[in-house]
């Protein structure tokens, strides 16, 4: 959880035990989730979550942490990327009637 100025403005959830294929043999964490609200973006809150995942994961003997990533959400691939996180493959999901994308990012710690 993440506060400014005594309120919650953020969180971020890593999830264990969760793997896709291009990841199978990796000893990795999943970055299952981190919000940030909208008047708290800018401020470092994203870097200071990701940063406390990042500790956590190496307290666990985690090398790698991975996350999906919609391939439309150019300012998370751009907040991601300016971190370290490089793609490395991708994932379909229904999206309405059609198909949509994630790409699969991770950093090695």
């Amino acid at each position: 959880m993440a506060e400014l100025n005594g309120k919650a403005v953020g969180y971020a959830k890593l999830r264990e035990n969760s793997t896709v294929d291009c990841l199978k043999n990796e000893n990795a964490v999943e970055l299952h989730r981190i919000y940030v609200l909208e008047r708290a973006k800018g401020k470092g809150v994203g870097g200071k979550l990701l940063n406390r995942c990042f500790e956590m994961a190496r307290a666990k003997g985690c090398e790698i942490i991975w996350l999906g990533v919609w391939e439309q959400n150019s300012a998370a691939l751009r907040f991601y990327e300016k971190l370290g996180f490089v793609k490395v493959g991708e994932l379909q999901f229904p999206y309405g009637k059609t198909v949509g994308t994630n790409y699969v990012l991770k950093i090695e710690l």
